[in-house]
């Protein structure tokens, strides 16, 4: 994903779990060795971080020239890596994701004005194409512009757009976190897409944690 791409709604202390272990957006930009240096505020120990030789934080994992390997059987390669935020968020709303993260959809949608509401609110580095599977309505996502491309806000436009159509049931909190509370690492983000409020303010809801994470995190960074 590269360390440019921050974005997403941070995750609460309440809703700290084996799906988000720490305080951090959907997308953190940062390396494994920055992570460790984050996780390690809380942790103390002593930790040596070996920096990497000709990285810098513009790169993504085309610009490496490595060879992909898959990080698990859904993720075979680098396009399911950089969707997956946009398509699998779904958890428990009926909106699910197919194609290894490259398409996604629900019963009851009509992929044409699916595609057309998505491609209408002008999403960055990303154009949607309708298509159908079987009874699930939906759309195929088209990278424009990788580096432009904002996953964990695509995908949240995904679920609210979705649910503008078909008013699926939004999962909430009982005994214990739901899973799609756990992704979101808050229920704020359930509750405004359960009210259908704007794009722009589902947006703005998360703006103020996100800047704070983002100066938070410029001590625990390595790479210019």
């Amino acid at each position: 994903m590269g360390g440019l791409i921050v974005d997403g709604p941070v995750s609460e202390e309440d809703f700290r779990s084996f799906v988000g272990v720490d305080i951090l957006p959907m997308a953190h930009g940062m390396t494994v060795g920055e992570l460790a240096r984050y996780f390690n505020r809380r942790i103390g120990v002593k930790l040596i971080v070996i920096p990497m030789d000709g990285y810098t934080r513009d790169m993504m994992f085309p610009d490496t020239g490595l060879y992909w390997i898959p990080t698990s059987p859904m993720i075979p390669d680098f396009l399911s890596a950089l969707v997956y935020m946009a398509t699998g968020l779904g958890e428990g709303t009926g909106i699910r994701q197919g194609d290894y993260f490259k398409w996604v959809g629900g019963k009851g949608i009509n992929s044409r004005i699916f595609a057309q509401e998505l491609n209408r609110i002008g999403l960055p580095g990303v154009q949607f194409v309708p298509e159908t599977n079987g009874e699930f309505g939906g759309v195929r996502l088209f990278i424009t512009n990788m580096r432009a491309f904002q996953p964990a806000y695509t995908g949240l436009c995904i679920l609210s757009c979705s649910h503008k159509l078909i008013s699926y049931s939004v999962p909430k909190n009982e005994n214990e976190l739901t899973m799609f509370n756990k992704i979101m690492g808050t229920a704020l983000i359930g509750r405004l897409i359960e009210n259908d409020v704007s794009y722009q303010d589902l947006k703005k809801a998360y703006w103020e944690p996100l800047e704070n994470f983002k100066k938070e995190r410029e001590k625990y960074l390595i790479y210019q």
